[in-house]
């Protein structure tokens, strides 16, 4: 799911009471970027007042041209916000020029690496992460979240590794991460992970053990644990899968009182497999038959593991007849958890233009279920969930009460029109696309509808009320296709 407004300004609230200053005094005090942001926001929000919106684009032509990487960085997004995206794209090329070793051209660095992170051998793609290292130094950078892109092109090079069965290079590169805890725990959760797919358990148990003794202070040497429950998960399993039950569920005890990690696949095959290890099997067909009489979704791999306990507990009953009776009670809870989700609000009317120039109005479609699907062709989730949305297209092809309209929203890009439709060509989607976007001078569908990310999903009934609104989606066809017709289902018993 992608964010679809630029998030300093969609988690800045209003500030109510801040005396601002005008007209590039704010950009001349050289705040930290952090407080600098809301006040600029400030402006942002009160431009219908002609002396603030004055004083907005006093202010943003001074951060354009500041020392600092972060004030003009902020300066694009707004310029973009305000819909100048060519004063936008010109900003965001000085700022390359002026800082070739800041933050947006590492960050254009890492996109030109990207191809080849899942290509490379472990060899390569380590000489890659080196030259990173040198190319754009780690401590020229201020710690905290700008530090990950280092962690996770790490984390590749350790599970190609991993893939590669070359274990000793895992120690080689934590050792760039001594003393950055967070960092280290957070690789060697990746490692193990990495390991256990392999069932390569008892180098497993060597990474986590370490990860679990920093994380929760063994060691002196942590500072913060925000990576504990996960490190608690991994490691949970790893004493599982080397025979060492008790500890497993010690570990699991410790992740309850964190209130992490629980009710995950992993830690129920833990908590399961470690009961049986120590013949508590009543009391693991227990925990895993509760787990199951609650879950909403596709159990078999539960009922393969359960399957053998089944039988030694109930020799003389059919473990069929057990799984059709929680298959049912699956989908109960299925319909339960959707029609739980429902609202109840009208869908306001609106009027676009299609891919071949026809306007047509959501009024058109009165007595007719509506799917309506924001999305954009710069956002990487709402692409991915295509191919199952053309499925249920195809399911429903037929039925005429049942209509889908995809509303192309949110483009800066002078030729998305010929973007969206090289995309419907290309992949064969009979897509009815609608362009929700500022040269036919339309209302906004995407604002109207309150969309804050994308891609998002409403659905209307039969009587003009939107029923279901969600942002999100899944690459997998099948749950793509499950969850929209369990909907349009329900829609079609109102």
């Amino acid at each position: 799911m992608i964010t679809k407004f630029m998030k300093p300004l969609a988690f800045v609230p209003m500030l109510l009471g801040v005396n601002l200053l005008s007209g590039q005094e704010l950009t001349n005090k050289n705040l930290p970027v952090n407080e600098l942001m809301p006040q600029i926001a400030n402006l942002y929000n009160q431009r219908s007042d002609p002396a603030k919106s004055a004083s907005l684009m006093k202010e943003l032509q001074a951060m354009r041209i500041n020392a600092n990487e972060e004030y003009v960085n902020y300066a694009a997004m707004l310029y973009k916000k305000l819909g100048q995206d060519a004063t936008a794209d010109s900003v965001k090329a000085e700022l390359l020029q002026r800082f070739p070793k800041g933050i947006q051209a590492r960050a254009a660095y890492l996109k030109e690496l990207e191809p080849k992170r899942k290509t490379l051998n472990g060899a390569d793609l380590e000489s890659e992460y080196r030259k990173f290292l040198t190319t754009f130094p780690r401590n020229t950078f201020a710690e905290g979240a700008k530090q990950h892109p280092y962690d996770l092109l790490a984390a590749d090079v350790i599970r190609k590794y991993v893939s590669e069965g070359n274990y000793a290079k895992i120690d080689e590169i934590l050792k760039d991460f001594d003393g950055r805890t967070n960092a280290e725990v957070y690789l060697r959760i990746q490692a193990t992970g990495a390991l256990l797919r392999k069932n390569e358990d008892k180098e497993a148990l060597r990474i986590s053990q370490v990860a679990y003794d920093i994380a929760s202070g063994k060691t002196g040497k942590a500072d913060e644990t925000v990576f504990l429950g996960s490190a608690l998960s991994v490691y949970s399993q790893a004493l599982m899968r080397n025979n060492r039950p008790e500890e497993a569920l010690a570990r699991v005890e410790e992740m309850k009182k964190l209130g992490q990690g629980m009710g995950s696949w992993a830690t129920n095959e833990t908590i399961f497999k470690s009961l049986v290890q120590l013949n508590r099997n009543e009391e693991a067909f227990k925990f895993l038959d509760n787990v199951l009489k609650n879950s909403t979704g596709d159990n078999t791999a539960y009922f393969a593991m359960l399957e053998p306990v089944y039988k030694k507990l109930y020799p003389n009953k059919a473990f069929s007849e057990y799984t059709d009776a929680l298959k049912a009670n699956a989908e109960v809870n299925k319909l339960a958890a959707v029609k739980a989700s429902m609202v109840d609000e009208v869908a306001p009317d609106f009027t676009l233009v299609d891919l071949s120039g026809k306007e047509v109005s959501l009024s058109a479609y009165k007595g007719k279920i509506v799917i309506l699907d924001f999305w954009a062709t710069w956002c990487g989730p709402c692409i991915a969930s295509f191919p199952g949305m053309q499925a249920a297209v195809d399911k429903y092809k037929n039925d005429p009460d049942v209509v889908f309209l995809f509303v192309n929203t949110s483009e800066s890009d002078a030729n998305y029109k010929k973007k969206v439709e090289e995309l419907m060509t290309k992949n064969n989607y009979s897509f009815h696309v609608l362009l929700d976007n500022k040269e036919f001078k339309k209302p906004n569908v995407g604002n109207l509808y309150g969309v804050q990310a994308l891609p998002t999903k409403v659905m209307i009934d039969k009587n003009g009320k939107i029923r279901f609104k969600y942002s999100g989606s899944s690459s997998d066809v099948k749950s793509v296709v499950a969850e929209t017709d369990a909907k349009i289902n329900i829609l079609k018993a109102i």
